[in-house]
């Protein structure tokens, strides 16, 4: 018998959601799923045992594949895949810029971003805006959306994004602002609660999350979403030349 294991890691879903999701989903008789949460993320790994390695990467391939298609907004790397490295590769293949505007995640995407060497080469810069005189008089956000949404609302990421391209000149601007706890939630708006933008060109992307976990989880959880967000963006890119990207 020979054994083949792969590794997804997801964000965004608790261990336990993780596990009631898979259960919807078929897999081989032979396979043994495990689980192991670290900040931010729940590492799955999938190990099949069949009559030969070519049967049992076969197997795991395609239960990795299902996996991945039903839980695409969640799968964000795979073994040994680091998503900073992947998003600063795609970024540098297609010639393109980026830039944050971070609220809650407090510069952890521009941490990772910069942890590589050669970032400048995709990196142009960004803003940790907590308050909303920075989110204002940096990032040009209105004050009427503050007042009329808050600062945790999709309007206030969206102009965040959008800020952050108009200030850097960066072809793609990630806009994040939520409750990473464990205080200030309101009526409505919990503990974990984080909008995410992406602005392109004349393009604004944006989706509401609720992250499971502790504050590091919460800000770990919403860095890794952003990523997984813009890495998208960017496979998509190469294969549609229709998205536009005007800022260079």
């Amino acid at each position: 018998m020979a054994i083949h294991s792969t590794i997804l890691k997801l964000t965004g879903l608790s261990e336990s959601q993780v596990r009631e999701r898979l259960q919807e989903i078929s897999m081989p008789i032979d396979c043994t799923v495990s689980y192991v949460t670290v900040p931010g993320a729940v590492h799955v790994q999938l190990a099949v045992s069949a009559g030969s390695k070519s049967d049992a990467a076969l197997a795991v391939e395609e239960t990795a594949e299902r996996i991945t298609a039903a839980l695409d907004d969640y799968v964000f790397a795979r073994d040994d895949e680091q998503l900073n490295e992947t998003v600063a590769a795609l970024l540098t293949k297609r010639g393109l810029t980026m830039a944050a505007a971070e609220s809650c995640t407090g510069g952890l995407i521009m941490k990772w971003l910069t942890d590589l060497p050669g970032s400048s080469r995709y990196f142009v810069g960004g803003v940790v805006s907590y308050s909303n005189e920075m989110k204002i008089n940096l990032l040009g956000v209105p004050a009427q959306v503050l007042d009329s949404y808050g600062a945790v609302s999709e309007q206030t990421a969206r102009a965040m994004a959008e800020g952050i391209c108009r200030v850097t000149g960066a072809s793609l601007g990630l806009g994040v602002t939520g409750i990473a706890g464990p205080d200030g939630a309101t009526p409505g708006k919990p503990v974990g609660l984080v909008f995410i933008a992406l602005a392109a060109g004349d393009r604004v992307w944006c989706k509401g999350h609720i992250f499971p976990g502790q504050r590091g989880g919460v800000r770990a959880g919403a860095a890794n979403t952003a990523l997984h967000m813009a890495r998208r963006f960017l496979s998509a890119a190469g294969a549609n030349k229709s998205i536009d990207t005007n800022r260079k």
